[in-house]
């Protein structure tokens, strides 16, 4: 009697086999409609990070431009190096990052004994950033763009893309999130 009992209480505390299914298959389904959505969001994520990131270092381009009253380089940065990509190899490229230096004897290039400002390096496998004006941009010591130089950096990470557009003034003002196909 007391095995009998207990043979019941333990068939009351599980699941069958078709109700463990049905649970299976509801989570199943629920998983399989959020999976979308989170590559959107990561997507979205890694765009906002990028743009978010090089509008800072144009905005402290400018604004270290005027505070040490020199010119400010921005260029992008050479894989797995510290150093500038050349205009003549890569010049519209700028996937890996960025340095932004203070560029005393107007070569464009960082030399160890200018002062560093800002740098970014990114994984240029997940989101590709293009400049059309070349591998660098200049600011003047009065915080505009050297050679009136405007143009517009392109962000493209998977389907989505945001433009930065840079005037002569060295404004910055974002387009709008679009899709690219």
């Amino acid at each position: 009697m007391v095995y009998r009992s207990l043979k019941s209480s333990l068939r009351a505390a599980g699941f069958s086999l078709i109700e463990l299914l049905g649970c299976i298959s509801i989570s199943a389904a629920l998983l399989f409609s959020v999976i979308p959505q989170l590559d959107f969001m990561l997507t979205s994520s890694m765009l906002e990070t990028r743009v978010n990131s090089l509008s800072r270092a144009l905005k402290e381009a400018k604004l270290a431009a005027i505070k040490y009253n020199s010119e400010i380089v921005i260029c992008s940065l050479q894989p797995s190096q510290f150093s500038c990509v050349d205009d003549i190899n890569a010049p519209e490229v700028w996937s890996e990052g960025w340095i932004v230096f203070e560029d005393k004897n107007s070569n464009k290039r960082f030399d160890g004994k200018e002062r560093l400002i800002l740098s970014d390096r990114f994984d240029s496998s997940q989101c590709q950033l293009l400049w059309n004006r070349g591998g660098s941009l200049s600011y003047y010591r009065f915080g505009v763009l050297k050679g009136a130089r405007a143009g517009s950096f392109k962000i493209t990470c998977g389907k989505l893309q945001t433009q930065l557009v840079i005037n002569w003034v060295g404004r910055v003002r974002k387009k709008t999130n679009t899709y690219s196909d």
